[in-house]
């Protein structure tokens, strides 16, 4: 558990943040065990999204076990634009990468451009191969159900029901991060295009915070929609 008692960036900070952070103390002290999905489960009626270092196979598991609805992927998807696709086909990932390389406007281009969807060295289907019985006779395992197709069958591959009749194609998201626009028009530019189409299959995608004015930015490089410009943006 992390406590901020003295926090003061966004709209954090009340007038209670004495009182509130020394309870909080308090319950840790007694051994409080940690709250879980399960508990937001029973308390929220609607859809949870799990987050936090999450492989596909974690995300099976949340997913089939009721656990969570959906997952979130942020960092692993900044190195592994077709992180859907990995997944899908069991390939390997690339290691995350700092996001500093997407939001700090003095790198320009760099990393826009550098992770590019994997490409197999074989044309041969990566889960099937030749093995020998004991009578040393060769036969070939195509008949089988390959990991990917396994992989294929999970369920964070299915469709999920949201509010107000919006079905997601799957229950993969890619959350928030930072996708540099023009630093003085604050205009997204042709990277920013790119940078979303290629982790266009996502089941979901949340888009960076955008300031809707002068006073609203977040930090350097952000989008903004408080002009015609920005909007036709």
């Amino acid at each position: 558990m992390g406590l901020l008692p003295n926090g003061v960036f966004g709209d954090m900070g009340s007038d209670d943040n004495t009182e509130m952070s020394t309870h909080a103390t308090a319950l840790a002290s007694a051994g409080t065990r940690p709250l879980t999905f399960v508990d937001v489960n029973l308390a929220f009626n609607g859809s949870v999204m799990a987050n936090n270092s999450y492989t596909s196979r974690t995300t099976e598991g949340v997913v089939s076990s009721g656990t969570a609805d959906l997952v979130s992927f942020v960092r692993l998807y900044l190195s592994n634009p077709d992180l859907v696709e990995r997944f899908q086909n069991d390939w390997p990932l690339n290691s995350a990468i700092n996001a500093e390389y997407f939001w700090d406007a003095s790198k320009g281009d760099e990393c826009y451009h550098t992770f590019k969807p994997y490409q197999p060295t074989s044309g041969k289907p990566k889960h099937v191969r030749t093995v020998k019985s004991p009578a040393a006779t060769t036969r070939s395992t195509s008949q089988r159900p390959s990991v990917s197709a396994a992989i294929e069958n999970y369920n964070f591959f299915t469709p999920l029901q949201l509010a107000d009749g919006l079905v997601l194609k799957k229950r993969i998201v890619y959350g928030p991060t930072r996708a540099r626009s023009d630093p003085v028009s604050h205009v997204p530019l042709e990277r920013n295009i790119q940078y979303y189409e290629q982790r266009a299959s996502a089941g979901l995608i949340i888009t960076e915070g955008t300031a809707v004015s002068e006073q609203g930015f977040g930090w350097y490089g952000a989008p903004a929609v408080y002009t015609d410009e920005q909007e036709a943006g």
